[in-house]
């Protein structure tokens, strides 16, 4: 048997857990890696069995066999069982995906916890055939004609250039004896129809067919690794986590994706699932990454599709979210319950406001150089005292003009300057607002029906619906996005502004908020 794959795969020293079924490709392997151990410069090889409990006392039976085989072998075997039947249930899959998913699993902590470096599968040349046309009947992209890899992480799969009639081959002539999987000869079954019906059939007109097969698997997964790499760097520079109380998820701007030639995109919409999810990419169908495409490139700002596993693609103006569909609420409050507020971002009682304090003029031969002095009141958002809004000066003064200087120049309205980093939404989470324009207590809420604030410079009034919109807030969002609110109603809403009418004057007592971003 040409034991073609075997070199390069293993490092030396490398100890190896071989799967072991107790059919002919497996059995073959771990003869193979037996003999050849001190060759390829080995260290321990052992054993590792794992039974479906698909197949009642044929399951019980390969088991027996393959504990017997060891035995005689003096090596060390490791054996697993699960309900496969069971699992694919609860799971909604099909059974042959989930034999799969537990068997690696159980390889995969086997080896970790007995500090195995490397796994050896039996996989054939003919193995790969099967996979590459069942891929192909089920229009897989590259990543799936690529067939089954040489090597996948600490997975060596050194029979891949050996076609099942020379392992069989090998079988015979060291006289080593397999059980045969009963379930091989049932044609019900995508995979034995293949080989029963097919492939002798591709066969007949190309006798190399696996060499062919196995040829176009190593040119189409080079295609496919550079491919992915140029969507990875795509993915590196384009994409930023994003996290809400509930969810967590990755952004991208759509004109990056968009951009982006067919062959990049695609793969693009599968890592940026992957990253948001950490689920295989191969969860979305070709359907789910064209729905993705069409969504970054339609017209509206608002839009969203649903994703395998509870996941949503949806548009924020010019960006796309893949996230959890679970948006970041703020409940409202119950209906004709005026004394209870839901939970604000400053705790869960209402923000009282204090009393204007009584205007102070102090003497006019110390107004240049001594700041009015300020009357003790109720702590504030901010700290225990109030603030006063220093008159602003002069914008342009006449450069002629005589300005007396006495002291320092008087200090501006310190500016809305917090920098939530939130694209596309304006950065107003800062507020200086009059007291005595208050009515009751202020509280943070959610939206409400018939809500409107005129904003400074603006004429009249507005939904807060439209100036939402208008302000770029995600749709998802503004159900509840927090609003700075008295009894009468709106006074000042994050992203967006104070009311013009709740706007403190220069000069006058003020209390000033500074609310979070909410994104």
């Amino acid at each position: 048997m040409a034991f073609v794959r075997g070199c390069g795969m293993f490092p030396p020293g490398a100890s190896v857990l071989c799967a072991v079924s107790g059919g002919a490709d497996s059995v073959a392997l771990f003869e193979a890696l037996l003999l050849l151990r001190g060759t390829l410069g080995l260290g321990s090889v052992a054993a590792a069995h794992y039974n479906h409990q698909l197949r009642g006392g044929m399951a019980d039976a390969d088991e027996a066999f393959v504990r017997s085989y060891c035995a005689q072998k003096g090596v060390a075997l490791f054996v697993g069982r699960g309900d496969v039947a069971g699992e694919a249930k609860k799971r909604r899959a099909n059974i042959e995906d989930t034999a799969r998913v537990l068997r690696y699993d159980f390889l995969q902590e086997t080896a970790q916890r007995e500090g195995f470096s490397r796994i050896a599968t039996g996989h054939t040349a003919d193995d790969n055939i099967e996979t590459v046309l069942l891929h192909l009947t089920r229009g897989a992209g590259l990543a799936g004609l690529a067939g089954i890899p040489p090597m996948r992480g600490n997975i060596a799969r050194p029979l891949l250039g050996c076609t099942r009639s020379d392992v069989e081959a090998f079988l015979r002539e060291a006289g080593i004896s397999h059980v045969e999987d009963a379930t091989n000869l049932d044609e019900t079954l995508s995979r034995n129809r293949l080989r029963k019906r097919v492939i002798p059939e591709l066969r007949a007109l190309n006798p190399r067919l696996a060499e062919a097969i196995g040829g176009l698997s190593d040119r189409l997964r080079q295609d496919e690794e550079y491919l992915r790499s140029q969507a990875e760097e795509a993915l590196a520079t384009a994409t930023a986590t994003i996290e809400t109380k509930e969810a967590v998820g990755v952004s991208i701007p759509v004109g990056i994706l968009t951009s982006q030639p067919a062959a990049i995109a695609n793969r693009l919409c599968r890592l940026l699932y992957r990253k948001a999810t950490g689920k295989p990419s191969a969860s979305l169908s070709a359907g789910h990454v064209k729905a993705i495409l069409v969504l970054g490139a339609g017209e509206s700002p608002s839009a969203q599709i649903d994703l395998p596993g509870g996941i949503a693609a949806r548009r924020e103006y010019e960006m796309l979210v893949i996230a959890p569909t679970a948006p970041l609420r703020v409940p409202h409050d119950p209906p004709n319950a005026a004394a209870t507020h839901p939970p604000s971002l400053v705790g869960d009682a209402p923000l009282r406001v204090p009393p204007c304090p009584p205007p102070h003029d102090p003497p006019a031969a110390d107004a240049a150089t001594h700041p009015p002095p300020v009357a003790a009141h109720p702590p504030s958002l901010v700290g225990d005292a109030p603030l006063r809004v220093p008159p602003a000066p002069p914008r342009d003064p006449p450069p002629d003009a005589a300005t007396p200087v006495v002291g320092d120049a008087p200090p501006r309205v310190p500016p809305a300057a917090i920098d939530c980093g939130c694209a596309g939404v304006s950065d107003r989470y800062h507020f200086f607002l009059a007291p005595d324009r208050i009515e009751g207590a202020l509280q943070i809420r959610a939206r409400q029906p018939g809500d409107r604030m005129r904003l400074a410079g603006k004429p009249g009034s507005r939904s807060l619906k439209r100036l939402m919109i208008d302000a770029k807030i995600p749709a998802r969002l503004r159900a509840g996005w927090p609003v700075i609110a008295d009894q009468n109603g709106v006074v000042a809403v994050p992203g967006l502004g104070a009311d013009a009418k709740h706007i403190a004057k220069p000069g006058a007592a003020a209390l000033e908020i500074r609310i979070p971003c909410p994104l």
